[in-house]
């Protein structure tokens, strides 16, 4: 995960306790120095939108001239790239959960959040936003390359181990269209012997010390041929930095070698 120094934060919030309290929380950060606007409406929070570039929002679904989910559909339509963290009390907390469902990256119960959490929750909506935004903008030039040839990308779901990949890697790895097992010991199994256990240490330290991951490593076609493979991805975790997904692509570098 990247390392923030500073971050500007919209902070959409009516009531003036809440938004002294969360200013103080933030304030109390000795890594990141944390540039907060405040706003007591949505109107108001939509024209410093416009005047400003801001890294996260905080926002409260009630508000004096907006309610509920429309809130948070108002703001996402108009600040799509920018991840939005939505404030809740106990009463409304099932906008909150609507809203994640929709596209928020996380939602905090006032009252409730540490100063720790806070800061955790900003910066990792900061970082999946970051993630979504590069996977959205590279999608394009991934399909073009596969249909050249050579290129194909994978999803690799870690706590359930499945594995999902594009039908270039079934030829990348000189397999019949869609027979993959879709397993992590499936793919495990098409790597060279000598080189399996170096790619498993590998893609452990990489999630062990939040890295993307890269390697170069021999594969064995089932006509026996072997082939080189360059392979990169990043990898997502959640708040307690557990390893969710490994998301990549493997190049075929066969020629090159």
């Amino acid at each position: 995960m990247e390392i923030y120094n500073k971050i500007k934060v919209l902070l959409i919030e009516d009531n003036p306790g809440d938004t002294a309290l969360i200013r103080e929380m933030l304030d109390d950060s000795e890594q990141i120095h944390f540039e907060v606007t405040d706003a007591a409406r949505l109107d108001n929070g939509l024209k410093f939108l416009v005047k400003d570039s801001f890294d996260v929002i905080l926002l409260d679904l009630c508000l004096p001239d907006s309610n509920g989910i429309d809130t948070f559909n108002v703001m996402n339509y108009n600040a799509t790239n920018i991840p939005i963290i939505v404030l809740t009390g106990l009463k409304d907390d099932i906008f909150a959960v609507t809203a994640v469902g929709r596209g928020a990256q996380d939602y905090l119960v006032k009252g409730e959040v540490t100063n720790k959490q806070l800061i955790r929750s900003i910066c990792y909506a900061i970082e999946r936003k970051r993630i979504e935004k590069e996977l959205n903008e590279s999608d394009d030039r991934f399909h073009l390359a596969q249909k050249a040839g050579g290129i194909g990308t994978f999803d690799w779901n870690i706590e359930t181990n499945e594995i999902i990949w594009t039908d270039e890697l079934d030829k990348i790895y000189g397999l019949p269209s869609g027979s993959f097992g879709g397993k992590y010991e499936n793919w495990i199994d098409l790597i060279y012997p000598e080189d399996r256990e170096r790619v498993k240490d590998e893609q452990q330290k990489s999630i062990k010390n939040l890295k993307d991951w890269s390697d170069f490593f021999r594969i064995i076609w089932p006509d026996k041929s072997i082939h080189w493979i360059k392979a990169q991805a990043m990898i997502t975790y959640n708040k307690e930095d557990k390893p969710l997904r490994m998301i990549g692509v493997n190049f075929d570098v066969t020629d090159l070698v």
